[in-house]
């Protein structure tokens, strides 16, 4: 037992995405203020190869610094960080640490712990991301799956972003008292303090910033752009709604993202009217304002966090079924908050001009939205990562 707990607060370690997001950091501040368990968070830079960005301190959480090196392995990034000696020292009572092999970090970490019978928890989405990938690579998956599989058995508590994840947990045969539901989040509340701040500035001056129309229907695109998020079927859909004839409202698109898809996409939208494509907007205000204006968030392809970022400014989603799609499709409650596309793009695109064409449903899904983000805040997740933590160490919380 460590100096810290014998004193009666537990020190835990936080390992987790190999730099802090941007998004992440209220989480952090909110366990930052737990009085049971003083929470240290160790993070290094963001990988370069990924387009992250790290999130800038100086932060009001505590926090340890420490080096990282990658490494390219078939494509993917690697990342080492020089924190296994010291969360494996004395100075730590357990640690909460990424599922992800590719943080060889944790990888090490996993079994020094346990050997060291300190309780560790693991933090991860539970399944496994479905990825295009060749055969070489799909045999790699199929081995890291086994390992994050054992893994899971094996620890003392997982933190797992939904309930999709608590379900495939308890079919690889985790104890269901050790899986611990955090509903994965960003900073909904600061982003709804935006909206409602959006929500008081005119809008034709919104649309004339942004370079639209005074009184066309929105469709926004958002996010980083790479190839499972299908940016070019955002494109093709909104050709399609703009050549038809009998389309009483005119349409435009505003894209926010940059990535590797990006240069090729919009050159095949060079001859496209009515599509805007604004690049990577750091201006969260900026963002709110594409909100305002925007009747649907669209990703034809793979949604994340985006789905909450549109649920707080009171914008339902539209995507489509598939199989990549990340954990937070778990939100969408077609005809409450979203239309979910099961179908061939034909059909995708009809259900697009069907939402485009009624004032009553882009209505009701916007109330849904608004609904639905209550339900989303970082302070819940906050709350029930520290349960998981304190019910993991038997403390009281």
């Amino acid at each position: 037992m460590s100096a810290a707990r014998a004193a009666g607060r537990p020190r835990i370690a936080i390992l987790k995405d190999a730099f802090i997001p941007e998004y992440r950091a209220r989480l952090y501040e909110c366990l930052g203020q737990m009085a049971e368990v003083e929470y240290v968070v160790f993070h290094g830079d963001a990988p370069g190869a990924t387009g992250h960005r790290a999130a800038a301190g100086p932060f009001s959480f505590a926090e340890i610094p420490v080096a990282s090196r990658e490494l390219r392995l078939a494509g993917k990034t690697l990342v080492y960080q020089s924190a296994v000696r010291e969360i494996a020292g004395p100075g730590f009572d357990g640690a909460v640490i990424g599922a992800e092999l590719k943080l060889l970090a944790n990888a090490a970490l996993f079994p020094l712990l346990k050997l060291k019978r300190r309780p560790v928890l693991l933090w991860g989405q539970g399944i496994d991301k479905q990825e295009d990938r060749g055969a070489a690579m799909q045999r790699l998956a199929q081995g890291s799956s086994f390992l994050r599989h054992t893994a899971a058995r094996h620890a003392d508590g997982y933190l797992v972003y939904t309930a999709g994840g608590r379900k495939r947990l308890l079919e690889l045969g985790v104890d269901p008292a050790a899986i611990f539901v955090l509903r994965n989040t960003l900073d909904v509340e600061s982003e709804i303090e935006l909206q409602r701040a959006v929500e008081l500035e005119e809008e034709a001056g919104i649309r004339d910033e942004l370079g639209l129309e005074r009184d066309s229907l929105v469709l926004l695109f958002l996010g980083r752009v790479y190839r499972e998020k299908r940016l070019s079927e955002f494109v093709s859909m909104l050709r399609a709604l703009r050549e038809r004839a009998q389309a009483e409202v005119r349409v435009e698109g505003l894209v926010v993202g940059d990535g590797p898809d990006l240069k090729r996409v919009s050159t095949e939208a060079a001859d496209l009217d009515g599509i805007s494509f604004l690049g990577e907007v750091r201006d969260r205000r900026k963002i709110a304002r594409c909100m305002r204006v925007a009747s649907a968030l669209v990703i034809p392809g793979a949604v994340g966090l985006a789905v909450n970022h549109a649920f707080a400014h009171g914008v339902p989603v539209i995507t489509r079924v598939n199989p990549m799609q990340g954990p937070e499709f778990e939100y969408l409650e077609p005809g409450r908050n979203s239309i979910v596309v099961d179908g061939d793009f034909a059909t995708f695109v009809d259900a697009v001009a069907s939402f485009v064409g009624s004032p009553t449903q882009r209505q009701a899904l916007a109330a849904g939205a608004l609904e639905t983000r209550e339900t989303l805040t970082v302070a819940a997740m906050a709350a029930s990562f520290h349960r998981a933590v304190c019910s993991t160490l038997n403390l009281a919380s």
